[in-house]
């Protein structure tokens, strides 16, 4: 009974000592949670989206220039002298009144374009189509921070990815060592074998390390497309493959595309008014005021002016302005036109990408059941002293390859996946809320 107390009293010893010295658990984050942040705190995609609502803006404020204003005005006035005139002598049938020396005036202007040339309604579009171009380079904006992010992401999977494979093939090399050790000395193995596992380990040792080196970089440049001073979340690699790869037949709405359609839109517009400003310009102006003094009497008056102005000559400036604009607008076309045909080429080449990922992935699969199944016969090869150290250590060294590349061919299937949602317009799968990923 005395023994069973002491071996229950020990077996609690060893399990509170291995809660004490276990490694703190390391929160994780999943890609969905990492592109919430790059949504939410990125500082370039505030800026784009300020600079549109700040386009956004100025369509009411061209609005408001087509629709006129309306002032309300109050003027107090004192004068040094009591007379407006001092005329030698005064005309006929024209009394000497006199001038107060301090009046006031109050009243309303109302100033109206008659925009019969449509260059204020020109502005209007231009402004429509400037905004719409700005939101959607906002959301392209978006988007290559969200897929920038997503890149980063599946860079820490794949270097995580090779950490682990590495980490086990440490260990394994390490018990091996053991086994070595042991063997030498008892005089079953000689010592040059010990020394290669030994040398093997070290080796080992040393990708690990640079494996350390790579994730810490992802990891800082990660952290400051988040705009926070650090990432340290636990990463894992993919445990699945993406879901089945869907594409439109039409070339999708891509939010560059639109931009570039709004930006033609505009450049049209912006010649129109340029060629109209050569036009005459109307306008309407009234005014109703009232006139008062603090000694004599008062008046109400009313203002109706029309006025048309006819450009003559300017030096050649309106002509120049006409022709910037229309060498602008061919350039916009230009440019939609030579971005349409990138895009279909970067879905054309975003599909293949995604069909050779698939493949690298399932031979990847086949050559690490392989790499799994020669490692264990050769574990139970040098077990049982059949085998030498070199032969075991190949086969650990095959199988940590096989694993590493395993992962690295599931995690490239993960990002042809997200640049062919980029190729589609689409934020990464992991952001869309119908759909999920490891």
């Amino acid at each position: 009974m005395s023994s069973n107390r002491l071996g229950l009293r020990h077996a609690l010893v060893v399990a509170g000592l291995t809660l004490l010295c276990a490694p703190p658990r390391v929160a994780q984050a999943g890609l969905a949670e990492v592109l919430a942040r790059i949504d939410a705190a990125s500082p370039a995609l505030a800026a784009a989206r300020a600079q549109a609502a700040a386009s956004r803006a100025g369509v009411a404020e061209a609005r408001g220039r087509l629709r006129g204003e309306v002032e309300a005005f109050a003027r107090d006035v004192h004068y040094n002298d009591p007379r407006l005139v001092r005329p030698i002598f005064y005309p006929p049938n024209v009394l000497a009144m006199p001038f107060d020396d301090d009046q006031y005036q109050y009243g309303a202007t109302l100033k109206l374009p008659l925009d019969v040339s449509g260059a204020l309604r020109a502005g209007v579009r231009q402004a429509r189509a400037g905004a719409k171009a700005a939101t959607a380079r906002a959301e392209d904006t978006r988007l290559a921070l969200l897929h920038q992010g997503a890149r980063l992401y599946r860079a820490l999977q794949k270097l995580s990815g090779q950490r682990a494979a590495l980490v086990k093939q440490r260990d394994a090399l390490q018990t091996h060592l053991k086994v070595a050790t042991h063997a030498v000395e008892l005089g079953r193995m000689a010592d040059v074998e010990r020394m290669r596992i030994a040398t093997d380990v070290a080796a080992v040792r040393g990708r690990l390390a640079e494996v350390e080196g790579k994730l810490a970089a992802t990891r800082a440049r990660l952290a400051a497309l988040m705009d926070q001073d650090g990432f340290e979340e636990a990463v894992t690699p993919p445990q699945s493959p993406p879901p089945a790869m869907t594409v439109p037949d039409t070339l999708p709405a891509r939010p560059d595309l639109v931009a570039a359609d709004a930006e033609t839109a505009a450049g049209a517009a912006r010649e129109r008014q340029a060629r109209r400003s050569r036009w005459p310009r109307l306008a309407l102006q009234a005014t109703v005021q009232h006139n008062d003094s603090y000694d004599s009497g008062d008046g109400d008056l009313w203002q109706v002016v029309t006025s048309v102005q006819v450009p003559l000559w300017d030096g050649g400036q309106r002509r120049a302005r006409v022709a910037r604009a229309a060498a602008a607008r061919r350039g916009a076309e230009r440019k939609r036109a030579a971005l349409r045909r990138q895009a279909r080429s970067e879905l054309v080449a975003a599909r293949a990408d995604w069909q050779a990922a698939q493949a690298r992935t399932q031979a990847a699969r086949a050559g690490l059941a392989l790499a799994e199944e020669t490692a264990r016969v050769q574990a139970d090869r040098f077990r049982a002293g059949r085998l030498s150290a070199a032969d075991l250590v190949d086969a650990e060294a095959a199988l940590a390859k096989a694993r590493a590349t395993y992962t690295s061919a599931l995690t490239d299937w993960w990002s042809a996946d997200d640049a062919l949602q980029r190729a589609l317009g689409r934020p990464p799968r992991a952001y869309s809320p119908q759909e999920s990923t490891p």
